[in-house]
Order: structure tokens, then sequence, then C-alpha cells
């Protein structure tokens, strides 16, 4: 009896057989660089989190393999998913993922708002509200009334208070 193996599934079987080990050899696939501007996007690979921009990423190893429908082959064993990079205001930047593509380095600058942009304000320090002349007159003349300044201090400081009129 003769068994009929199709021949995509010898292929698939051949696949796996050629080099043992390899994924083991602790050899580097293609590793790209991702940046962004604004810098900080968080940078996926078919959804799951790989890290921020910054980031050098080994396709190899963040992409894993799958059976998918090629024209001229029938069914293969290939590379393939979506890289993305995103940042909250901005719109997302997607880069499809193959045995060949990204090639190169991944540099984007993302389209945002004005508001994502523009770096998040700092907490204002909390400062004394500048007192009014009238409150300064009266703080001076109650030093000089509990004798905490002379006669002459008190000239010396109301003159000056008046004089920022």
């Amino acid at each position: 009896m003769l068994l009929a193996i199709p021949l995509f599934l010898l292929q698939a079987c051949g696949t796996f057989s050629q080099n043992p080990g390899q994924a083991d050899s602790g050899k580097k696939g293609r590793v790209i660089t991702v940046t962004s501007n604004p810098a900080g996007a968080t940078v996926r690979a078919n959804g799951n989190k790989l890290g921020a921009t910054p980031l050098q990423i080994d396709i190899e190893k963040s992409f894993s393999r799958r059976w998918v429908t090629a024209e001229d082959y029938g069914v293969v064993y290939r590379l393939q998913g979506e890289l993305s990079i995103e940042k909250s205001g901005c719109d997302d930047y997607t880069v499809p993922v193959t045995e060949t593509a990204p090639a190169d380095d991944i540099s984007v600058t993302l389209a945002c708002t004005e508001q994502a942009q523009a770096a998040p304000p700092a907490a204002p320090a909390k400062t004394a509200l500048p007192e009014t002349m009238e409150q300064r007159l009266k703080k001076l003349e109650k030093l000089y009334q509990d004798g905490a300044i002379s006669a002459d201090e008190y000239k010396q400081h109301r003159n000056r208070i008046l004089g920022e009129l």
C-alpha cells in the first residue's frame, strides 16, 4: 500500500530536520533599532510589549514563525507579523514583519496632538503670594510697636516700601 503524502508536508518536515539546534546556537538573528520622536513610545510585536523607544530588537526572537498561505508554494512556514509603535496622544505606526522586512533600523516621527508632544508641565512650586503694600506696612508698624525695631529702622523701611509705589 502506497501512502500519498502532500508535497507541502514533506517540505515542512524537511525544514524541521535541517540544522537541528540552530535556534539554541546563540547566533544572533536580525537585530534592528527602533527610535521614535517623541521618544518613549511603546514597541509591540504582534501586540506583545517589547519595551519603549529607543529599543534594539531581534526580529527572529521577537516574532514567531507560522504557517501562511503563499501564492506559488501552497502553505509555508514563515516569519510573519506586525511591529507597532504606540504613544498616548499619537497615531500608531505599524510595520509588517516578514522574512526580509524590515531590513533596516526604524526611525519614525509619530503624528501627535500638541498636548502629547509638549512635555508635561512640572507641578508648580507653591509660592507665597506677594503681600500688598498695606500688609507690609502693618507688619512693619507692629514690629516697631513691639520694640523689635528702632524708630530709625521703622522710618527707613517705611520709606523703602513707600518708594516702591
